[in-house]
């Protein structure tokens, strides 16, 4: 039946006037069906004059309240969210125990909340561990059958209420409960406004890819179906999967005959079946776990994960465990400086640098800028292209313990003057190239294209904490300023280095742009190990068999490629007839293939292939993934613990999974988020 015809509560009218009509038959009697004293119609013209009514304004101006500020649920997804929802779902049945129903209607009980409210909490605990949000709405179907005329009546009146609530993770169970009972009672009291009057009253900004107002929908169903035994024939519900999901994950639970169970429903073009079975093991574990610890505790220390799962954080948890570095990018530069003075440090177009005259230059434009009065810590931006004095620049303003800020002269003139002001840029380093550009900020510009003077006095090397400042991209709002830290960064070299280490003569590629986070692994990944960086010419950039030939003809040893050259590597790889230097590759970014990768591994054998991933906040890369050249994933147990990090386990399969967010867990990676 078409929702539009009968809701749930039909079925069981259905089911009953069924067994009565095919009793009278078998019995050669009239059916016992009692006229219905209104009828759908009715009912419709009922409701059509309440929302003319003082009290529907009342009960608008409630959810109005309610639903202030209400944002999305952003729950971890397997594959990219469709513009327009297709609505093709899949669903998972589940069934507990047959003594947990009793035991959680006693807890309820002595907390003076239903059996619907408890189950509704922790479901939306669970939700906030997933999403690492506070703010949880989900939606629930009412019967919306308030009048008893209204019983025995076959017809859609089912309304969906919105029940949110704030959930905490130093709360105990007991308050979230209290919290769910009043919220819920509330929207009880409010249930008669339809849905979707809320979300034309409210004028909700509706997108194609996610329901309004609530994506996830939780049911606990306990309307009986009425008798399944008559005679000969017997009634039976079975769950039928019709492939399709209204919202994203819709749990709806089923209290038939003292026992418990269920089923999900979820939008399989956002989900995958593992992560769905997962989720649904971790809800049964925390009302196992509630079940044995009762809902005085706080919620973070309810067991969620199950055991094999903690055992798996456990196993992954054993790598060693290795102090932070404790100096800075400029003392591992200045180091391989003083070790290797004559090795070439820097190649871009026609001008090469060694160690020591990269440092001499470092130096000379540290003691202007701190004449300047650049001070530890302070944001110096750098509005100059990509090529050597860009590399001075950065390493000047590290010398003096300063911040440097990349301002990529190819940037709009409105997002470099965003990044300034936010970043309260007062000492900036230049070309007269971009006058115009900055001519009109109120700083104090140093040119590198005018003579340094070097007889600036130097003060001695003060480190400060913070490295440099990158900006996002801005897609979700202003870009924002990402402020890393020298052990951070650090951190993630030594690990990179632990895997394959790059050495004094060898030589490392420049690709990105200066506001990209990858340039600094490019950069420092080569200068602090005494290996040569060479800056990938413009016109290379964005030609792959350009730059496979450039890193080919200068014998590059390591580099980061972009993924959208990946798919063009194989084939060069394929017929070049050289024997190609490269020994360690970066990738990532964005999602590529495990089997072009393994392909390319396998094409290159000696490659050290790395597949990197991380947003700025987390520096550079919170996860690196080895490929191997076939099978299994590589991942290595090195890590840190971190406070609020999302945690990967392996699964049957021995592929990393997200499982959602803990207090402080081990996960393997690299940069330090800040």
């Amino acid at each position: 039946l078409h929702h539009i015809i009968a809701d749930g509560w039909s079925l069981g009218v259905i089911v009953r006037e069924a067994a009565e009509l095919y009793a009278a038959q078998q019995q050669g009697r009239e059916a016992n069906l009692p006229d219905l004293s209104v009828h759908y119609g009715d009912f419709a013209l009922w409701q059509r004059l309440w929302l003319a009514d003082a009290q529907f304004a009342q009960q608008r101006a409630y959810w109005r309240e309610q639903l202030d500020g209400i944002a999305a649920l952003n729950l971890p997804a397997d594959y990219p969210r469709p513009a327009q929802q297709s609505f093709r779902g899949e669903r998972l049945p589940m069934r507990y125990p047959d003594h947990w129903r009793g035991e959680l209607e006693r807890l309820a009980r002595k907390q003076d909340v239903t059996l619907f409210m408890l189950l509704l909490a922790i479901f939306q605990w669970l939700l906030s561990r997933y999403s690492g949000q506070q703010d949880i709405a989900v939606g629930s179907p009412v019967a919306g059958r308030q009048q008893a005329e209204t019983h025995d009546m076959v017809g859609f009146f089912v309304n969906m209420l919105v029940l949110r609530s704030r959930v905490q993770g130093d709360q105990t169970l007991a308050n979230l409960l209290a919290h769910v009972r009043q919220t819920t009672l509330a929207a009880y009291d409010h249930q008669d406004v339809p849905f979707e009057q809320l979300v034309s009253e409210l004028s909700v900004e509706r997108t194609g890819g996610l329901s309004p107002l609530f994506q996830v929908a939780f049911a606990l169903q306990n309307v009986p179906l009425g008798e399944t035994q008559l005679g000969d024939v017997r009634f039976e519900a079975q769950t039928l999967n019709n492939h399709s999901a209204k919202y994203d994950l819709s749990l709806e639970l089923w209290d038939q005959q003292g026992t418990l169970g269920g089923v999900l429903e979820y939008n399989s073009e956002v989900f995958s079946k593992a992560r769905m079975e997962r989720l649904l093991g971790h809800y049964q574990q925390l009302l196992a776990s509630v079940l044995a610890r009762g809902v005085d505790q706080p919620l973070h220390t309810y067991a969620w994960l199950s055991a094999s799962e903690q055992q798996q954080l456990t196993t992954f948890s054993e790598g060693e465990l290795r102090a932070l570095p404790q100096d800075s990018l400029w003392q591992r530069f200045a180091a391989q400086a003083a070790r290797d003075p004559q090795t070439l440090a820097i190649s871009f177009e026609s001008e090469q640098l060694s160690y020591e005259q990269l440092h001499l230059r470092a130096e000379q434009w540290a003691a202007v800028l701190q004449q300047r009065g650049v001070s530890v810590d302070q944001r110096v931006g750098i509005l100059l292209a990509r090529g050597s004095d860009w590399l001075v620049a950065v390493l000047a303003v590290l010398r003096a313990g300063a911040v440097y800020v990349p301002l990529d002269p190819q940037q709009p003139a409105e997002r470099l003057q965003h990044m300034r002001e936010d970043s309260r840029i007062e000492i900036l380093i230049s070309h007269g190239d971009w006058e115009d550009t900055w001519s009109v900020w109120p700083v104090d510009c140093v040119r590198l294209d005018e003579p340094c003077h070097d007889n600036n006095a130097l003060r001695p090397y003060v480190a400060g904490d913070q490295a440099y400042v990158l900006y996002t991209s801005g897609s979700s709002g202003r870009p924002k300023g990402v402020c890393c830290r020298h052990q951070a960064v650090l951190n993630l070299l030594d690990d990179v280095d632990r895997r394959r280490p790059l050495h004094s003569g060898e030589r490392g590629s420049f690709w990105t742009y200066s506001g990209f986070d990858v340039s600094v692994y490019e950069i420092f990944s080569v200068l602090t190990t005494g290996a040569s960086l060479f800056v990938v010419p413009d016109d290379c950039r964005a030609d792959s068999a350009a730059l496979f030939a450039f890193l080919d003809t200068q014998h590059i040893h390591s580099a980061y490629i972009p993924p959208f050259m990946l798919a063009d590597l194989l084939p060069w790889l394929k017929k070049s007839a050289t024997n190609w230097s490269l020994q360690r590759l970066l990738v990532g970014v964005e999602p590529i293939p495990l089997a072009l990768l393994q392909a390319i591994k396998q094409q290159h054998s000696d490659l050290t292939l790395i597949n990197g991933y991380g947003p700025t906040e987390a520096t550079v890369c919170s996860t690196l993934y080895e490929v191997p050249a076939t099978g299994g994933t590589g991942l290595t147990p090195i890590g840190r613990p971190l406070q609020n990090s999302a945690v990967y386990v392996l699964d049957e399969q021995q592929q990393p999974q997200p499982v959602g967010v803990a207090g402080e867990v081990w996960i393997g990676g690299a940069g330090l988020a800040t």
